[in-house]
């Protein structure tokens, strides 16, 4: 029997959503520290394409794409994802941001 964690998903959706409006005026002086080791890390660089899981405000998105990579945000929080929706708009070519409850990555992506 598989457990049930439809109470902790409701626990975390609710708590996420409450903070999206301000999570990245509280946690991205944390959060950026990360990102450029990471990537650096991956070796992300033109025409990769980069996969953020929890993607949030979008710090590893959005210097992904600036490095040249195609980029995939996913997220379970609207509130998250409206976020990043705005400074990723100012990159030219495509950009994707998706509910990780919905997302079927199966066929149509294969991430390096």
């Amino acid at each position: 029997m598989s457990p049930d964690y439809t109470e902790f998903r409701k626990l975390e959706e609710e708590a996420w959503e409450r903070v999206a409006g301000i999570n990245d005026s509280v946690w991205s002086s944390l959060t950026t520290l990360f990102v450029q080791p990471l990537l650096l890390a991956g070796n992300v660089s033109k025409g990769m394409k980069v996969l953020d899981v929890a993607c949030g405000p979008g710090h590893c998105a959005i210097v992904a794409k600036h490095a040249g990579a195609e980029v995939m945000g996913i997220d379970f929080s609207p509130g998250m994802i409206q976020t990043v929706l705005i400074p990723m708009s100012f990159f030219p070519g495509k950009i994707r941001i998706s509910d990780t409850r919905t997302t079927t990555l199966r066929s149509r992506w294969r991430f390096n």
